[in-house]
């Protein structure tokens, strides 16, 4: 039997589901200073403690320091262990009616419109319903939201039709812009 572990890094504390026997467990980690070093551990606690065989993550779209240290944890543990993984955008989840969305930062909005991400400021957001992962939504005028919830049936059906990697990728809200020094 397999026991799968999905990480949603996207919540405001990352959120660590653990699917066992049609049982849903769940940890959490509080983001903060110390999430870089935290992570990795309790990863290896819950893959130990669990027996885990599969992990599910969504690898973002999300900030770049977190996405790298998660995608760069799981990698870790499925080369040293025999451990299926599979990630999906954040927006591979939103199966609803409604729009989803991710507040990028103080000022942006990450929207699927047109079937592409787009980036637009809080003051440009077309009116509408949204579900999905923000903190200040409500800031914005006539606005109606809902807050993504973790479902593990869902969660199940949309990982099941993703294949397999041997190593996953973090997406980033922007990419990231990283500069070598000069000789």
């Amino acid at each position: 039997m397999n026991t799968t572990l999905y990480i949603n890094p996207l919540t405001p504390d990352i959120h660590f589901l653990i699917f066992q026997w049609k049982q849903t467990i769940m940890r959490t980690l509080v983001k903060d200073l110390d999430t870089a070093s935290t992570f990795p551990k309790m990863l290896v606690a819950i893959v130990d403690e669990y027996k885990i065989t599969d992990i599910y993550c969504v690898t973002g779209p999300g900030p770049f320091t977190l996405m790298r240290v998660v995608t760069l944890a799981i990698n870790a543990i499925a080369y040293t262990r025999d451990i299926t993984v599979r990630s999906c955008h954040f927006f591979d989840l939103i199966m609803s009616g409604n729009q989803p969305i991710i507040e990028a930062n103080p000022r942006e909005y990450l929207i699927r419109q047109g079937g592409e991400v787009v980036s637009t400021t809080k003051w440009d957001l077309p009116w509408g319903v949204y579900e999905g992962i923000f903190a200040g939504i409500g800031s914005t005028v006539g606005e109606k939201s809902i807050q993504y919830m973790d479902n593990q049936e869902h969660i199940t059906q949309v990982f099941e039709n993703k294949n397999p990697e041997t190593r996953i990728s973090p997406i980033y809200f922007k990419p990231p812009h990283i500069t070598c020094p000069k000789s």
